[in-house]
Parts: structure tokens; sequence; C-alpha cells
């Protein structure tokens, strides 16, 4: 999935080394500018397979952090 200009785009089928160890994936030079040219592309018409809904859901504030939470000791106000 790429995101270019405000859009979301799933490219399929796309080449990819995967790190063993953390799973990040690696696209060679070729791959990396194939990727770039469909991104370009998607501004005026692009040849779609198939369109996909994808929900957008916010965290409830129930789980937000805790107001303090992050800050130093030092960076507490003291009685």
């Amino acid at each position: 999935m790429r995101h270019w200009k405000g859009r979301y785009i799933l490219i399929e089928n796309v080449p990819a080394h995967i790190c063993t160890q953390c799973g990040e994936q690696y696209y060679n030079a070729t791959v990396a500018e194939a990727m770039d040219r469909i991104m370009r592309a998607s501004e005026g018409t692009l040849s779609v397979k198939r369109e996909i809904c994808i929900p957008v859901v916010e965290m409830p504030a129930a789980y937000s952090p805790h107001p303090q939470a992050g800050v130093a000791m030092r960076d507490k106000p003291s009685d």
C-alpha cells in the first residue's frame, strides 16, 4: 500500500525482499521506480483492477494515555 497526495493505492504482486528478522520489505530500484510511476499515474486516469472499502475508526477516549504518561520525573511539578 502506498500513500500519494492524500490517496492510498494498493499495488498487488510487487516483488520484494523481506528481512527474515524484522519483516521489513525492501524493493530494488527497478521495482521502486515502477511503483513511483504508478503513483504519479494515479493523479490522472489509472487502470484500476478493483476498489476496496476500508473502514476508518477512532480510538475511544477511554484508551487515551494518562495525561502524565511519557513525562520524565524531572519535568513533573514539585509540591
